[in-house]
């Protein structure tokens, strides 16, 4: 968990320098991606609870562990899909900076 949280302290300040130095339309699906991030700290932190606490076969150490796999998958997906929006942002951005001759 602390190496989780260090990464996520980490996608926090990178989503700071987005939001400040980026294009204002970058700004939403940067803060999505952060969001999405956070969503996987408590299901994280309850499945490895259920574990060291021996309840690996328990209803709720499977209902944690889906519930992980639900949040990874969300932000799995936010981190494949942040890539191609922001370049759009950016593509679109410098395509009205720099017109046509």
């Amino acid at each position: 968990m602390d190496a989780f949280h260090r990464d996520i302290d980490k996608l926090d300040h990178l989503g700071v320098q987005v939001i400040l130095e980026g294009p204002p339309p970058v700004v939403s699906p940067s803060q999505e991606l952060i969001r999405t991030a956070h969503r996987c700290i408590r299901p994280l932190r309850n499945s490895i609870g259920a574990q060291e606490r021996g309840d690996a076969g328990s209803r709720e150490c499977t209902d944690a562990a889906a519930t992980v796999a639900e949040a990874g998958l969300a932000f799995t997906a936010e981190v494949r899909d942040f890539p191609e929006a922001a370049r759009r942002v950016l593509d679109d951005a410098s395509a009205i900076e720099t017109p046509a001759p």
